[in-house]
């Protein structure tokens, strides 16, 4: 698990920015690799990359490095070691061959079953890791290779004999890839966008499009971000550059296709015992590495199954949970504690479990860290992600989440339940946009965004993109229908801000649920397994878990990992939000009409409306742009410090 970093020029061009300025660009994500840091970089055709250690580059105040008039490519990476611990697997790293250069994050799990097909065909390795595995793979079969692959990764790759730059994502959008122009024409790219904010002539201004869609969906669609001219590559997707002739070929290689199988009880069996052992390969295939691998442990049968399945191989797993104090909360509230859960199943499963319980006062000492990393939030609250992560760094290197399981096997029954009536594509369209919308409806956006952001949208209706995405959804079955969209949209969210808050604290974060082989036995199951007929949600994965898990724990309610902001928001720390959203910083930035903001906040704490969401979000917009708006050079604030 690592951050990557890249420059390419375009036209022959030497790149603009600076050796020094890529590698404080490279520097602003050592969190995500302590371990090692290095640059390369291309000049010539014919001579090789001059590689630099970063510890080791000159700041800024010394003179330029000779390369930096020559380099028309560079390759960057931080890494944080997992499989191979040696320097040999330090990268950028070369194909055999020399000719093929790359720079990855992420993990790879069949990588040992592709060392041996490989080998075969006649390649040799020189090291354990499975980047070595991917250099070669893509010498043998060329940009076709990510379908082989069954992993989480964001790569980019040098061809030095055609010239050319391979940018690809995994399927699901696990690890993410950001790509901007630079004023020059170069094309840059990172794991997080702080990177390419601090690359000179990186325009440091508010996407409008992305911010009304935001406030829609809590998250953005397609490539866009909450940055004007920085991209997301979507998941699943792949890029093909030529720098010579700055030609950009950009193609989808994977999406979500259900098979919509007919529904025939009589199956039910095969299809509980597919689910039992594709999911426990899932979870073994997730336990390589050279250094200790724990899990998240909930009161539910996501993590409890992961806990289960990892613990007959780990002997003590280290297992994790979040509680929080809700003394005055409401009674809905009261379920966000899933602390007592937990410990009885952590007792049951034998693991060796760490709590930590969280009040009122964790938001107000989080948020400043906590946007800094996410520098791209969306999809929920999450301060209590990066808590628990600062907790389990102390443990271990590599986590197990359960994230996944709601989005592959209908985890929502009152979001899915209505939808299976909705036949006619308008009907079911209206209807599920008006739950996306979670955040603020149509007429509350005209009402709260202000002149300056309504005219500089490039689409003012977010329906329009939303149903793009929908038809782009394969599958006839509602049901069906609606996982798809969320795999390509919440679950995308999800993934971004669980990659950041993990890699926050050089946490690798796995996503068992999220193995090909589960997903693609998923998508060929009848969508009645998913949702019964009777109404019960997950249903074939709880006659999967009969035996593994007791029963109590396969048929608990849902609890969502959220903490009580509704109560909190009204009582200990309406004083901080307020201060945040309706300062004069604030509202001079002119981004809302303020009457409509203080309406919308007022009718929070007045108890007529829960916006716990909505103001999460106000929250983290006026931070970040405390963060990466207000100021012109780019460094990581005091509060990144630890905080328990």
């Amino acid at each position: 698990m690592c951050g990557i970093f890249g420059l390419c020029g375009i036209s022959g061009k030497p790149v603009s920015v600076s050796t020094q300025e890529m590698a404080t660009s490279l520097q602003l994500m050592q969190h995500r690799g302590p371990n090692a840091g290095r640059l390369a970089l291309f000049g010539g055709e014919e001579e090789p990359p001059l590689l630099l250690e970063l510890d080791k580059i000159p700041n800024k105040a010394k003179a330029p490095l000779a390369a930096d008039v020559a380099t028309t490519l560079a390759l960057g990476h931080r890494r944080l070691s997992i499989i191979d611990l040696s320097e040999a697997a330090h990268q950028p790293m070369a194909s055999g061959s020399g000719r093929f250069w790359m720079t990855y994050n992420g993990e790879l799990y069949n990588y040992r079953e592709l060392r041996e097909e490989l080998k075969t065909k006649g390649f040799t390795f020189t090291t354990q890791s499975d980047t070595e595995v991917l250099l070669a793979l893509y010498e043998a079969e060329g940009a076709g290779m990510v379908s082989r692959l069954n992993g989480m990764f964001a790569l980019a790759i040098w061809d030095t004999q055609d010239r050319a730059l391979f940018l690809a994502r995994d399927r699901y959008g696990i690890k993410p890839l950001y790509t901007t122009r630079m004023p020059d024409g170069a094309i840059a790219f990172a794991s997080e966008v702080k990177s390419l904010l601090a690359l000179p002539g990186v325009t440091q201004e508010l996407n409008p499009q992305g911010l009304y869609e935001h406030f829609t969906f809590q998250t953005t669609l397609f490539e866009k971000t909450l940055v004007k001219n920085i991209s997301l590559l979507e998941a699943g997707s792949f890029v093909m550059i030529s720098p010579e002739q700055n030609t950009w070929h950009q193609e989808k290689y994977w999406e979500p296709v259900f098979q919509d199988t007919p529904y025939n009880p009589n199956h039910l069996q095969r299809y509980t015992q597919d689910v039992r052992e594709c999911l426990e390969q899932a979870i073994s295939r997730q336990l390589v590495g050279e250094v200790p691998i724990g899990a998240f442990l909930s009161g539910g049968m996501d993590t409890g199954a992961i806990t289960a399945v990892a613990g007959r191989q780990i002997e003590n797993l280290n297992t994790f949970t979040c509680g929080f104090d809700t003394r005055g909360v409401t009674e809905m509230e009261q379920y966000t504690d899933e602390r007592v859960e937990a410990q009885a199943l952590a007792q049951t499963l034998g693991s060796h479990h760490h709590e930590m319980v969280l009040d009122h006062q964790a938001l107000p000492q989080s948020l400043e860290r906590l946007v800094w990393h996410l520098d791209d939030f969306r999809a929920g609250i999450s301060y209590q992600n990066e808590r628990i992560n600062e907790l389990v760094s102390q443990h271990v290197t590599v986590v197990l989440s359960g994230v996944g399981g709601d989005e592959l096997f209908a985890g929502y029954p009152w979001r899915h339940q209505p939808l299976l009536s909705l036949t006619d594509s308008k009907a079911f369209s209206d209807a599920y946009y008006q739950h996306w919308a979670r955040l603020l409806s149509d007429a509350q956006k005209q009402q709260l965004f202000s002149k300056k952001i309504l005219a500089g949208l490039t689409e003012p209706d977010t329906k329009t993109a939303f149903n793009r995405v929908l038809g782009r959804c394969q599958a006839q079955h509602p049901l069906h229908k609606a996982l798809g969209y969320e795999m390509t949209t919440f679950l995308q969210g999800l993934l971004i801000v669980d990659d950041r808050l993990s890699m926050a604290h050089s946490i690798e974060l796995r996503v068992p649920f999220l193995d090909n082989d589960l997903v693609d036995l998923c998508l060929s199951l009848p969508a009645e397994t998913k949702l019964s007929p009777d109404g019960t949600p997950k249903a074939i994965l709880k006659e999967a878990l009969e035996g593994l898990l007791p029963d109590e724990v396969i048929h608990r309610r849902k609890q969502g990992f959220t903490p009580p902001e509704m109560t909190w928001f009204r009582g200990p720390t309406r004083g901080y939000v307020e201060e945040m959203l309706l300062s004069d910083q604030a509202i001079e930035r002119g981004l809302f009409e303020p009457d409509a903001l203080k309406h919308l906040i007022t009718e929070h704490m007045d108890g007529h409306a829960n916006h716990r969401f909505l103001i999460w979000s106000l929250l983290c917009l006026e931070q970040w742009q405390r963060l990466f708006l207000d100021q012109d050079a780019l460094s990581p604030p005091k509060s990144t410090q630890s905080v328990i």
